[in-house]
């Protein structure tokens, strides 16, 4: 079932997965809604996120994102972020201090 939010994300669910489609910059303002999509989403299962669309994120969204990881590591869940290489997501990451912590993500594909 496709659901659309007024948010700024998609949200598409797949049985016992779901993927959020980061539309547009987040920061502070915009917080609450991404920790609640995250927080609903973590709950039902495997969660993609598709930052193909993010033009930009203050540290409060990129901190938002790691902790979801760590939650759905918990969880025993799986937590991928796609779309990162055409996203302003390594930008935003760098600028913040945590190109680090999204290394996982940021390798080139297939490698």
């Amino acid at each position: 079932m496709d659901e659309h939010y007024q948010t700024d994300m998609n949200h598409a669910d797949a049985g016992s997965s779901s993927v959020i489609l980061l539309e547009t910059a987040y920061d502070l303002r915009s917080s609450d809604a991404l920790a609640q999509t995250l927080r609903d989403h973590l709950g039902r299962g495997d969660v993609t996120i598709d930052a193909s669309g993010l033009q930009s994120a203050d540290i409060t969204a990129l901190q938002l994102l790691l902790s979801a990881r760590n939650a759905a590591a918990s969880a025993g869940t799986a937590f991928t972020i796609t779309g990162w290489e055409t996203s302003g997501l390594p930008a935003a990451a760098e600028r913040a201090g945590l190109a680090k912590a999204f290394e996982p993500w940021m390798r080139p594909l297939g490698a």
